[in-house]
């Protein structure tokens, strides 16, 4: 949006914060500096909103990560307060990798999206905003350093995208709602994908212990099982044909 509003020093960042106290639900979108699984977490900006305020993107630029950490913590650690975004296993990973634990979320819009329509090609926020929405919210490529003036021209960019991405939430949100609502899918949504999301979250951050040995012994018995199938497959085909292409299948 071209009315975007950026904070960048601590006292705007407190007024803001103290606005969202106490909401029903916190719309945000975090944009991170890295993506890497076990790289150093860093924040450039997050986007946040409540019903009846307008979205700000904050930025770490002005504050530094340490403050705006100890500002956001508690409204993300709220469980009262329901939460609302895109792709928010990323979003607890990081930000429990911070000192963190996201609760109250209620509602992914990329899961959503995949539950309602799950042979769509692209998830992304600003194509689930283009279909759910009457917004159009333009794609803002990722930088991870960059000159003067065109780190501060990306910097408005990221903060429009992510302002945009989620003004458009409460829409989005109601128009997905209702469309896996209508294909009987709620149940999955609310009780298998949602549910999900902290425990995958959990797997990322611990990791898991992996029996090597048992893994060498199922892979020769899957391998022994599917030559087996294979080779009834061809009988009853009358031929052989090439199992992995779907076309010949």
């Amino acid at each position: 949006p071209e009315d975007t509003v950026v904070i960048k020093n601590v006292q705007e960042t407190k007024t803001f914060f103290k606005k969202l106290e106490g909401a029903e639900k916190l719309y945000f979108k975090t944009i991170f500096d890295s993506e890497e699984p076990f790289g150093e977490v860093n924040i450039i900006g997050i986007a946040a909103m409540v019903d009846g305020v307008e979205p700000a993107f904050i930025s770490t630029e002005g504050i530094g990560l340490k403050e705006l950490i100890r500002l956001i913590g508690p409204v993300l650690q709220d469980p009262e307060i329901k939460k609302a975004g895109y792709g928010l296993k990323n979003e607890i990973v990081n930000f429990k990798r911070l000192g963190i634990d996201i609760k109250g979320i209620e509602f992914d819009a990329e899961i959503a999206a995949y539950v309602s329509n799950p042979s769509r090609k692209d998830y992304s926020p600003e194509s689930i905003i283009s279909l759910y929405s009457d917004m159009i919210v333009p794609p803002v490529e990722r930088k991870k350093s960059a000159p003067g003036e065109e780190k501060d021209l990306w910097l408005k960019q990221a903060a429009s995208n992510l302002c945009g991405c989620v003004k458009a939430l409460p829409g989005v949100c109601k128009s997905l709602l209702a469309e896996i609502k209508k294909k009987s899918v709620v149940k999955l949504f609310k009780e298998v994908e949602m549910g999900l999301l902290y425990v995958l979250a959990e797997m990322e951050c611990e990791g898991v212990k992996i029996d090597v040995k048992t893994l060498t012994r199922l892979s020769g018995e899957f391998h022994r099982r599917i030559s087996k199938i294979e080779k009834e497959i061809y009988v009853i085909a009358g031929e052989k044909f090439n199992l992995n292409s779907s076309k010949q299948l």
